[in-house]
């Protein structure tokens, strides 16, 4: 009787504990043009005040929904198998490109469409619903030029150990591309080639940098700017 009154106890501490599991899903906006890549976040966090183990059946975590398909091959995975450890108050992040691989998947349709990230294993769940429109109504065509410069906040920020920078060119320039640290000092030079004017997307791989706060610099022209960016390893 006392090692079953026991085993409740446990079982109900055990779902009490991880009731407290929070799970948001994000993308990077909620408007997109017909054809761009939707950047979606999958965040768990620990809202408890002890602290939690997350245990997977295999290497992955998380994964999300598009409307009704299930992208579970599109999950997120972690190196190892022996889960992530969440501390009171602290969250992980998995994040996923839709679409992947773009030879097997058409870009999602005019209208609005329902996104679900979850944690798996653990019944948690989170929804968001995004816009896509034509590239003629509400977001300007990715392909058009932009009407002057600019540089766009890098995505995903905090991330580890790529992320994405863009940027648009009113004509067609040299572009260069550095990464300084809170000093000033150059760390590491990521871009510096000729761009054809429109908007530009690239991908900064920060291997070899320690964690920290990083700024990055865009020279194209007369053109200078720079933002702050976050690596967290």
């Amino acid at each position: 009787m006392k090692i079953t009154i026991a085993f409740i106890i446990l079982c109900l501490t055990f779902e009490l504990s991880f009731s407290q599991l929070q799970i948001g899903v994000t993308t990077n906006k909620l408007k997109y043009t017909y054809g761009d890549t939707i950047n979606i976040s999958v965040i768990v966090t620990n809202l408890s005040s002890d602290t939690m183990r997350l245990v997977f059946g295999s290497s992955c975590q998380a994964n999300y929904y598009i409307d009704d398909f299930n992208f579970y091959y599109h999950t997120a995975c972690l190196a190892v198998l022996s889960g992530i450890i969440l501390a009171p108050n602290q969250s992980d992040t998995s994040y996923f490109e839709y679409p992947r691989y773009q030879s097997m998947f058409a870009p999602l349709s005019v209208g609005q469409h329902k996104v679900v990230g979850e944690i798996l294993n653990y019944g948690k769940s989170d929804t968001l619903v995004i816009e896509v429109v034509s590239s003629t109504v509400g977001v300007k065509n990715n392909l058009d030029p932009p009407p002057s410069f600019r540089l766009e906040q890098n995505y995903p920020n905090p991330f580890n150990p790529t992320t994405s920078i863009s940027f648009g060119l009113p004509f067609s320039c040299r572009v260069r591309l550095s990464i300084t640290n809170i000093l000033g000092e150059t760390v590491q030079t990521s871009i510096d080639q000729d761009f054809s004017a429109g908007n530009h997307i690239v991908r900064i791989n920060f291997n070899g940098l320690a964690s920290g706060i990083y700024f990055y610099k865009i020279d194209a022209g007369s053109y200078h700017e720079s933002k702050k960016l976050i690596l967290l390893k």
